[in-house]
């Protein structure tokens, strides 16, 4: 039994598997639902990521669920768009409106790439809400839309990576062969950078070395650092003060100083 234990353990850490009492405790929107409440974390839905509800089949009774929570979302003195990709159904106006949706924050958008459309809403910024209707979307897709609502990143477009010595630009693959970890309750997404550039040559762009310290191989004297903490953020990097501006403020956060590395320890 406790071979199986353990095995289950090992499944469990999986990136790929999401455990709601693992997750980090925040405030959630209120489902208008005090029972379904009492068991998501943050007591309600979570305001950012993307959920997925599995139905038999599609207006089926997924809307009501989520109704409570859209109407508190497009009565706020401050709000945004709700768009619905590809709802199965024409929305019916009266219906909502007794719901107390606002219609004018509603949007239906229907096409013929509804996938591509959602993750436009999802990085806009413009919405307080994105909804589709997919069937059977693929692991990568599934992938692309997961990060486009957490960090609002193109696939194929700019991307900033930040850590406290410098921040550099690059282009956004999306791909589902590097998968998340669990860390503590936490997602930490993880950034793989497989070209180094540099100012010179035919191709020319930002090179990897520049976001870590300078450590060589004391053999061949290359760049030995290979992992590190990092930020991302959509669209490119700022340019002269402002980049600055901007290391200073995530080496402030994370503590580091112009004296830390150079302390001498007593190891006596």
């Amino acid at each position: 039994m406790a071979g199986g234990d353990t095995q289950l353990a090992r499944l469990l850490e999986h990136p790929a598997i999401w455990r709601g009492r693992s997750a980090a405790q925040r405030t959630g929107l209120s489902t208008g639902f005090a029972a379904l409440d009492e068991h998501l974390p943050g007591r309600g839905w979570p305001r950012s990521g993307l959920i997925e509800i599995l139905v038999a089949r599609f207006g089926s009774g997924e809307l009501a669920l989520l109704l409570p929570a859209l109407a508190a979302l497009s009565r706020a003195q401050c709000a945004r768009w709700c768009v619905w990709v590809a709802p199965p159904l024409v929305p019916f106006a009266p219906a909502l409106v007794a719901h107390g949706m606002v219609l004018e924050q509603v949007a239906v958008v229907r096409g013929a790439r509804p996938l591509w459309a959602f993750e436009q809403a999802l990085r806009s910024g413009a919405c307080d809400a994105a909804l589709a209707w997919t069937r059977q979307p693929q692991p990568r897709e599934v992938r692309r839309l997961q990060l486009a609502a957490e960090r609002g990143l193109d696939h194929l477009g700019w991307a900033t990576i930040i850590t406290a010595r410098n921040a550099i630009e690059a282009r956004v693959l999306v791909t589902e062969r590097i998968t998340p970890l669990r860390v503590h309750g936490r997602t930490l997404h993880q950034v793989g950078l497989p070209w180094h550039w540099g100012p010179n040559g035919y191709t020319t762009g930002d090179a990897a070395n520049e976001l870590a310290h300078l450590a060589l191989d004391p053999n061949v004297h290359i760049q030995e650092v290979k992992a590190m903490a990092c930020d991302i953020r959509p669209g490119r990097r700022p340019r002269g003060p402002a980049l600055r501006d901007l290391v200073r403020e995530y080496a402030e956060r994370a503590g580091i100083t112009d004296q830390t590395g150079t302390e001498v320890r007593d190891e006596r």
